[in-house]
């Protein structure tokens, strides 16, 4: 792809007691770490150069890659900025620099794009064109759609395109084509919506790139930053030049240690060309990075079986209001449970032991989705209706810690500042601390924040909540974040009811809380204990 102006780049790429439940109406190989030192603090993706700079290694492989103008080195570090923004507002595809030509727009076309406002209201306005032009699918892809991606920089304007736009809106024909991870799927078409090849529901988010023709989409316009991720085994991969069809990026791996390389397509797929460094270690890095990347899989797959098995929270239906009695069910849960009882009674009202599917559902306030989760991760969990009572073995086991309380956020983050193991506690600073309310400063903080924050950590969530104006905690599990940026993009909560969410809609129910503290499992503490099971 030749270096012309309109090149734009989009790098997309965890209470106490009480208080965490929303308001019904709100929407083997061991891994060696280095010696346990605080991460250095990486902010958002730097400022982007226009060329390399003082590199040797492999210069003839990268002689081919031509410069950035001015003018696309301005766009990207615009993009720069407000990606973070948009990753929390919005919902956005991987982890993708792309490169698109946005001055294709037909005059018609853009003048129609022109009445959408940066603000609230863009979600009526594109509702309304895309009802007034359903007849036109081809007009409402000249609009939406550039090179085939879904792409937005205005945030507003780039979640309502999301929450509003679907595939039906924008093609007729009864096969269409989706880029997904290095791969190009088909899709049918069945009824009024487009199924994958397992006959899922495709839903377009800023960053999807579609056509109804495939050849179009066999030549990529963009450089995959999570395919990167998961051929290397790293954490983050943050971009620090940028070329016409290439990238210098930083690797960080799950135990801090970095590398950089230089990355570029290789037909559908991003590829590492070159590593940038004097000894060879990619390898290495990968392969210690295995156990870690395991203990994330074991976590979603607990915190999905969480949310199947949908456990009550733990607060009676009738409770008093003058009273708190979140927690107390759960006691009650327990002594039926070990009696071999199928229900209990709390307060005169009836409760289950276990699920329809026989699975034991103990009731769990937000701080237990979390340890129930890291338990479970571990094959430590109550057995099943068919079973005796009794829990499977694991090789986590939190009652095992004396004079830790896992039921109550303010005592666990106490333990962790006075004991410290099993636990890393890491404290937001004052200036961090920003209510979700004020999103984008809210987005800016996370990301400046981000090196501090990996998949199976606890954010603890304080401030006041609106409902009644008093300040509560709230936890939620980190299950997956944004290479580019590092900022959570899945997490794993029980504010009423286990779900896997985005961090904004685990914020948005009570906006005047924030993120105020990082609560991790020391990793050589978690790794002994895996392998003296």
């Amino acid at each position: 792809m030749s270096n012309s102006n309109f090149i734009t780049l989009f790098l997309i790429i965890l209470i106490s007691s009480s208080g965490c439940k929303e308001s019904p109406n709100s929407d083997d190989n061991k891994i060696t770490l280095k010696k346990e030192v605080e991460p250095k603090s990486v902010l958002p993706p730097p400022v982007i150069k226009k060329k390399l700079s003082n590199i040797e290694i492999c210069k003839e492989k990268l002689s081919k890659f031509e410069e950035l103008d001015d003018a696309t080195l301005k766009s990207l570090n615009e993009y720069n900025e407000v990606l973070p923004y948009l990753q929390v507002v919005s919902r956005v595809e991987s982890n993708i620099f792309f490169h698109v030509p946005v001055s294709r727009i037909s005059p018609e076309a853009a003048a129609v794009k022109a009445q959408i406002p940066d603000s609230y209201r863009a979600r009526r306005v594109i509702s309304s064109i895309i009802k007034k032009y359903k007849n036109r699918p081809d007009f409402l892809r000249d609009i939406f759609l550039e090179e085939g991606y879904l792409y937005e920089l205005r945030v507003h304007i780039a979640s309502a395109m999301v929450k509003e736009l679907h595939l039906s809106d924008l093609f007729t024909a009864e096969l269409i084509y989706f880029y997904k991870e290095g791969k190009i799927i088909t899709l049918h078409k069945v009824d009024d919506e487009y199924l994958d090849e397992n006959s899922q529901k495709v839903k377009l988010l800023i960053g999807s790139r579609v056509s109804d023709k495939k050849e179009s989409l066999l030549l990529p316009l963009h450089l995959d930053a999570e395919l990167i991720a998961n051929s290397t085994g790293a954490r983050r991969v943050v971009p620090v030049e940028i070329f016409n069809g290439g990238a210098r990026v930083k690797l960080i791996f799950p135990d801090e240690r970095e590398i950089e390389v230089f990355i570029y397509n290789k037909g559908l797929t991003t590829q590492v060309l070159c590593e940038l460094n004097s000894v060879e270690r990619l390898d290495e890095y990968k392969k210690n990075s295995y156990t870690f990347w395991k203990w994330v899989e074991q976590l979603n797959s607990a915190a999905i079986l969480m949310v199947h098995d949908k456990p009550d929270f733990d607060e009676p239906e009738n409770e008093p209001d003058s009273e708190q009695e979140d927690g107390k069910l759960r006691i009650e849960w327990e002594k039926s449970y070990r009696q071999g009882k199928k229900k209990f009674i709390y307060r005169e009202l009836e409760y289950d032991v276990f699920n329809r599917q026989g699975s034991p559902v103990p009731p769990q306030v937000c701080i237990d989705f979390i340890f129930d989760t890291w338990q479970r991760a571990s094959g430590n969990w109550y057995k099943s209706k068919k079973m005796r009572p009794g829990r499977t073995e694991g090789f986590l086991d939190f009652d095992e810690i004396e004079h830790l309380n896992t039921r109550h956020t303010p005592s666990i983050l106490q333990y962790a500042k006075k004991e410290g193991l099993p636990f890393e506690r890491y404290d937001f600073s004052n200036k961090s601390r920003v209510p979700f309310k004020k999103t984008k400063k809210f987005s800016q903080a996370l990301a400046g924040n981000s090196n501090f924050i990996r998949e199976g950590d606890i954010l603890v969530i304080h401030g006041l909540r609106e409902q009644d104006m008093k300040e509560h905690f709230h936890t939620v599990l980190v299950l997956d974040t944004y290479p580019v940026t590092g900022i959570p993009s899945v997490v794993g909560d029980n504010a009423g009811k286990p779900r896997i969410r985005n961090i904004a809609s685990a914020m948005r129910s009570a906006p005047r809380r924030m993120i105020k503290h990082r609560i991790r499992l020391n990793w050589n503490w978690l790794t002994q204990r895996m392998n003296q099971n």
